[in-house]
């Protein structure tokens, strides 16, 4: 059987398309469209597919061929296939860039050129501690989120920053920063922290090697008159008793965090009601994250002033897994705001009080 001419015509613009490209939505109807869209190959020029092509369906195929698992949209990609196909193209090209010893930036900055545009999400895994996070970031300029895993274990980790504290600064829609389990200690922190002036949003880092002391380097981008801050996770360092202390004095002050998660971070009952009380003096948190530490008596004591006090507006607080006491718990049981389960319960478990569930902040 013959083909139709519709068919032959289809044909001839595939073949023609990356020589002869056209906006595929306004020259066409939407059946032909369609028709079109799905005959199209997806390894067409990307300079001109980004420009002339915005079908959801054919990003989708895209990503699917180009990582076979990637079959959702994941909420770091903007709910757009479009967006996450260039955000993949992009991943896979500083992976195969970063295997080796030797990294060549030029080599890099040259072949994401084509996708830059698109790029507001940069997660890497396995990071060396040379990469040009700064040269890459510079020609990223719609950078919202980055997100990086050092490879460890890093000798002299500090040198990896100096880089990395540019990009904070200079990155002007950089709004999320995530160091997940970076081996980052004090030190670390105080030469990434010192002296920036940026409008980050969100800062993540959860489990590290930080102490009370490096409470001190986050003093800068909580305190001052220019903070822009609303969450911070430091859940999985060490921050104990002193840094909990300090922390409350700082956020005394604070008017723009809203969620702070210290979970697992070896804070006391001395600890949690320094940081209750203080908290009396805050208006802005509304979620806190204190599960997995140690807080007793004293705590629930500065949790119930918090609670039936008029100037915060905390809703909730995450408990798991402390060293509550029936007592405590029976107490605790009458504030909504400790309650983490739709049947509003606290229970114990093997010695250790418990919120009966535990939703990360």
């Amino acid at each position: 059987m013959l083909p139709s001419l519709l068919e032959l015509a289809l044909g001839a613009t595939v073949n023609s398309f990356e020589s002869k490209p056209f906006d595929v939505a306004s020259c066409l109807n939407k059946e032909l469209a369609s028709n079109l869209l799905s005959l199209l190959p997806t390894d067409i020029d990307v300079e001109v597919t980004s420009k002339f092509i915005e079908n959801d369906d054919y990003w989708k195929r895209a990503c699917k061929e180009l990582v076979p698992k990637a079959s959702n949209i994941r909420e770091e990609h903007g709910m757009s296939h479009k967006r996450m196909f260039f955000e993949l193209m992009v991943h896979k090209i500083l992976l195969d860039a970063t295997s080796g010893d030797k990294i060549s930036t030029e080599n890099i900055i040259e072949k994401i050129k084509p996708f830059a545009d698109h790029i507001h999400t940069l997660r890497l895994r396995s990071v060396a501690h040379n990469f040009p996070i700064d040269a890459i970031a510079s020609n990223l300029p719609n950078l919202t989120k980055l997100d990086l895993k050092y490879r460890l274990p890093l000798h002299k980790s500090f040198q990896r920053f100096p880089g990395l504290k540019n990009v904070i600064e200079l990155s002007p829609f950089l709004i999320n920063v995530a160091l997940k389990d970076c081996d980052i200690n004090d030190k670390d922190l105080g030469i990434l922290l010192d002296g920036v002036d940026c409008s980050l949003l969100h800062l993540d880092l959860s489990h590290n090697k930080i102490t009370y002391n490096g409470v001190a380097s986050m003093k800068a981008l909580l305190d001052s008159s220019a903070s822009t801050l609303v969450t911070l996770d430091v859940s999985g360092n060490k921050i104990g008793n002193e840094g909990a202390t300090e922390l409350g004095k700082i956020l005394e002050l604070n008017d723009t965090l809203m969620s702070l998660n210290l979970r697992l971070n070896n804070i006391e009952d001395e600890g949690g009601n320094d940081l209750f009380s203080s908290l009396m003096k805050n208006a802005t948190l509304t979620k806190i994250n204190m599960a997995a530490n140690k807080l007793g008596t004293d705590s629930v004591k500065a949790i119930s002033n918090l609670a039936e006090s008029h100037t915060s507006i905390i809703e909730s607080i995450f408990l798991t897994s402390n060293q509550f006491s029936e007592e405590d718990l029976k107490y605790l049981r009458q504030y909504q705001i400790c309650c983490m389960n739709m049947t509003n319960t606290i229970s114990a478990d093997e010695g250790f009080g418990s919120l009966a569930s535990e939703t990360p902040c």
